[in-house]
């Protein structure tokens, strides 16, 4: 009786053994799917970050100037100073050339004053009007944009330490570094990104057949690719029936443009676009800073906030053929940069 009941009892025991083992099997499969899986990705992942490397270090060793001792003197507001190597504050002089051979200038029609703090994280950037009337110590007086002009023919290899005693004496602060960024780049750049979506302000319309201007902007929240937010930016006269517009727009609208850039760089999708902004901005991109500062700044700032990025406008009056600053908002301005420099921040 013991052996008959036995048999039936070892076959269910084979039967939930064949029935225990068929999930494991699955469940194994499963993993090795999963595992296959972050095995690729991450594979990918490393590739991807060997590919971006090699096209940052490219970038970096294009625009970086050689390096520097640290403790060399340089020049502020005419006179000999003694540069720290450890400085809290880096003031950087932003310049947008139009290098296109139509035009044979080498007029600067952006100008912007960066401040960057580390220890805060934060940023102030100036801009003014293309046309402000300066007047600095050793140089006939003239308009903002063609400074730099002036200063390369008076010598080329020292045009940027010139612009930079010239706008800080204007500023009334040191400036640490020249970066030049021709338009094309900024146009490169912007498609690089994808575009960027801004509101359109006024419509604009505007054609110049000797250099091949051809604006057409209509008023409204719209993307924009590089082009058109080149136009955006650069939108002054109007020869069809739109209204023209002032410098201090222009200097609203750049700085529109820079806060839209800013949240590209800090998207998701930036990521897979790295390599294509390496590649706009690096054949356009020329600057006085060493490589290690490039590298410094760029880990101290690539999450910087938009709330801690200020924009302020230098203000003035337009009287042919100048824009006349307001001293109350240049002084504005100077005491602000003064305050992001100040150790009690």
């Amino acid at each position: 009786m013991s052996d008959i009941h036995a048999e039936p009892s070892l076959t269910r025991m084979k039967k939930q053994r064949k029935s225990n083992r068929k999930p494991n099997r699955r469940s194994k499969r499963i993993w090795q799917i999963v595992l296959a899986i972050t095995i690729f990705i991450i594979g990918a992942v490393i590739v991807y970050g060997l590919y971006v490397k090699g096209k940052f270090d490219n970038f970096v060793d294009n625009i970086a100037a050689p390096d520097q001792d640290p403790s060399v003197t340089d020049t502020v507001y005419g006179e000999v100073v003694k540069r720290k190597p450890d400085i809290e504050v880096t003031n950087i002089l932003l310049l947008g050339t139009d290098n296109r051979p139509q035009l044979g200038s080498l007029n600067t029609d952006v100008i912007m004053l960066v401040s960057l703090r580390p220890d805060t994280q934060s940023a102030i950037i100036v801009s003014m009007p293309r046309d402000t009337y300066i007047d600095p110590t050793g140089w006939k007086e003239g308009k903002a944009n063609g400074f730099y002009a002036a200063a390369r023919k008076v010598n080329k290899d020292k045009a940027y330490q010139y612009v930079k005693d010239i706008f800080s004496e204007f500023y009334d602060v040191p400036i640490d570094y020249v970066v030049e960024i021709d338009f094309k780049a900024f146009e490169e750049i912007i498609d690089a990104f994808g575009g960027i979506t801004v509101d359109v302000d006024m419509d604009m319309r505007y054609v110049d057949p000797t250099d091949g201007t051809d604006i057409n902007l209509q008023k409204g929240r719209q993307p924009l690719d590089g082009k058109k937010a080149l136009d955006y930016v650069r939108y002054r006269k109007s020869n069809d029936g739109t209204r023209e517009s002032s410098d201090f727009e222009r200097n609203m609208r750049q700085q529109q443009v820079i806060s839209a850039l800013v949240g590209k760089v800090k998207s998701i999708e930036s990521i897979f676009r790295v390599g294509e902004v390496l590649d706009a901005a690096g054949n356009h991109i020329k600057t006085t800073i060493p490589r290690d500062d490039i590298m410094t700044m760029l880990k101290t700032y690539v999450g910087i906030k938009s709330e801690q990025i200020q924009f302020m406008r230098l203000e003035g009056t337009w009287r042919l053929p100048y824009v006349w600053p307001h001293a109350d908002s240049l002084q504005g301005i100077r005491d602000a940069l003064q305050q992001h420099m100040s150790l009690d921040q």
